[in-house]
């Protein structure tokens, strides 16, 4: 009796623990369909990335090979809710153009990485587009060597920026390296130019053209070399230009320094707004700003000079709206630094 007792305990334990088991399959809630849709054509159409926007909606990202001008375009398609489609962009050229990240960016615009075939350096490379919320083009930027960069994903940084990802054969150590480049809130990569003969160093928002000129002095002629680089947002410019010695051995820095300073405001019929004393190392200099007037509006030209043995520096800015240092100014002028003799 007692051995059927203790199989009849086992049995019964054995039917609760099923029980509870079945108690609990029961809660478990299966999901439920809401919605699918098919978007397309009649040729390949494939969605790489998929993000829910700050509406409720949703925005993906692919390519496709049904419309758009080439054999593969960018593909990005904006849904409501319920998946009906909002808006819908294609971007490419006549080669392949595939996306493959897709973000919401801090303006409510979106930002997608992939790769082109169309555009750019080499075989493929890493294509960003940044665009406003109705999938308007506001820019976009290739970035590469002469072989495969495809970038794979986008991030937006916390300085309003963005950080990219992908592979490179373009550079490296390996047939693909890993390849992580930081834009701008522009898109632009800053990269560090340095000129030997001018014997400075500073970040430029890209390769810089260089010019010379010459420029009339209470001193004489002098020859001024400019590094400069255009921009939609302004214009980044390095120069120097060496004093003859005799008149720097002669002559107070705080002469030469206020020398260029008006003849900085008097080559631009404009007005100084603020000027500051400063310092390079040991250097003396100047910190500028100048209001000047043109047929479009007026500009601000933010102007640092430093007086280095008889070598004249200026580091400039000029923008068409007065704001205090944006980051893009502020990296700029504190990156300027003079090579080690």
């Amino acid at each position: 009796m007692k051995y059927k007792r203790i199989i009849f305990v086992s049995l019964l334990l054995s039917l609760i623990g099923l029980m509870c088991l079945f108690a609990f399959a029961e809660k478990e809630a299966l999901p439920i369909l809401t919605w699918d849709r098919t978007y397309g054509g009649s040729d390949k159409d494939v969605a790489q990335s998929l993000i829910q926007t700050t509406d409720g909606g949703y925005a993906v990202a692919g390519f496709t090979s049904s419309k758009g001008a080439g054999d593969r375009d960018f593909w990005v398609i904006k849904l409501d809710y319920q998946g009906n489609m909002v808006w819908d962009r294609t971007y490419g050229g006549i080669n392949d153009d595939v996306a493959q990240s897709l973000i919401q960016t801090t303006d409510g615009g979106y930002a997608v990485a992939g790769y082109t075939y169309s555009k750019g350096a080499g075989d493929r490379d890493f294509w960003v587009i940044k665009l406003d919320k109705k999938g308007n083009k506001v820019w976009d930027k290739t970035f590469g060597g002469s072989n495969d960069d495809w970038a794979f994903s986008i991030i937006q940084t916390t300085d309003g920026g963005y950080a990219v990802a992908g592979f490179t054969s373009s550079k490296g150590a390996g047939d693909r390296d890993f390849w992580v480049i930081k834009l701008d809130v522009q898109g632009t990569t800053w990269e560090k130019f340095t000129s030997t003969e001018g014997a400075f160093s500073v970040l430029m928002p890209d390769t810089p053209t260089k010019q010379k000129q010459t420029a009339n002095t209470q001193w004489g002629p002098i020859d001024v070399y400019s590094f400069i680089v255009e921009r939609e947002d302004g214009v980044y410019m390095v120069s120097y230009s060496d004093y003859p010695q005799s008149v720097v051995q002669q002559i107070d820095p705080e002469v030469i320094l206020d020398s260029a300073r008006d003849r900085g405001v008097a080559n631009v019929q404009g007005t100084l707004i603020s000027e500051l004393s400063i310092s390079l190392e040991e250097y003396p200099g100047r910190e500028l700003r100048i209001k000047s007037p043109t047929l479009v509006g007026e500009i601000i030209l933010y102007n640092r000079i430093f007086l280095v043995d008889n070598r004249l520096y200026q580091i400039t800015v000029v923008t068409p709206k007065e704001e205090s240092f944006s980051e893009d100014i502020r990296k700029f002028f504190d990156s300027f630094a003079l090579l080690d003799k």
